[in-house]
């Protein structure tokens, strides 16, 4: 039998560890550093979906979620210092 809060307390250990999945995802897709990535990630309107599992976006992976991100949220593709934006 679960204790009390017990079930609670997995769900935002589960969403912590996603979390810093998605900005090490980032990091490796847009070629970025992890600082970068974490601020990319925290500005996103992604962060507050997956704090509060929205439409159950936290059951995604995390590859999927920061290629989700870094296609389709405005301004995700920004110029990281020392390279060039090709767009």
């Amino acid at each position: 039998m679960n204790e009390p809060g017990q079930e609670a307390a997995c769900l935002a250990f589960y969403r912590e560890n996603l979390e810093g999945d998605i900005i090490s995802a980032l990091a490796k897709a847009a070629g970025i550093p992890l600082r970068n990535a974490m601020d990319l990630y925290y500005g996103s309107a992604l962060s507050g979906q997956v704090e509060t599992g929205k439409h159950g976006i936290d059951n995604l992976s995390a590859q999927y979620l920061a290629a989700d991100l870094l296609e389709n949220e405005s301004g995700a593709r920004q110029p990281v210092e020392g390279k060039r934006s090709t767009d």
